[in-house]
Formats: structure tokens, sequence, C-alpha cells
């Protein structure tokens, strides 16, 4: 995969992508219309994993982010279904473990 940047710079580009889950796959078609939009200046996948570049306001390259959810894309208008799925999720990985007494 780290390739394919050679591959693709020939005069008859071939296009190599990561096979993604349903889901992460949603999350990326919507982080390339982040990208097209100049929400962010970048996006890419690695091993499964969904990063981006945030914009800084001047239009210059921000900090990398890893993107877990939909909600979190830069300009992404989440319906209130994706805003209740995030927050459950993020109630549960916060939550403390039980003890047992």
């Amino acid at each position: 995969m780290r390739g394919k940047k050679v591959v693709n710079s020939a005069e008859d580009p071939i296009y190599i992508n990561e096979d993604l889950t349903r889901y992460r796959a949603h999350i990326f078609k919507h982080t390339r219309k982040s990208f097209k939009s100049n929400q962010i200046n970048g996006c890419w996948t690695r091993d499964g994993k969904i990063f981006i570049r945030e914009r800084k306001p001047d239009g210059t390259d921000g900090s990398i982010k890893r993107i877990l959810s939909i909600v979190q894309i830069p300009g992404y208008k989440p319906t209130p279904e994706e805003l209740l799925h995030f927050n459950l999720s993020q109630n549960i990985q916060s939550e403390p473990e039980a003890t047992a007494v």
C-alpha cells in the first residue's frame, strides 16, 4: 500500500484502494466530500484507519487527526441518529468498570 504512489504516478495510473468495512467506507466517503469542499486539507486511510489533515483558518495545513466517527468530520451535518449513536458509544467507552465486592 505504501508503494501505490509510485504506481499512480505513471502515465496510465492504476488505482489501489484499501478494502474498508462498509461503515468506514461510508465515513471515508464523507471525508473526501469534506476535502473537495475545502473543509480539510487532506484525507487518507492506512491499515483501515481514517485520517485527515485539518485546515487552519489561514488555509495552511493543520494537525493530523484520526477520524473514529462520522460526527468528527469538519463540515459534516450529522443526523440525530448519528449523534445519538456517537454519544452512546462515547459514554460506553468513558464509563469506569464496576469493581467486584
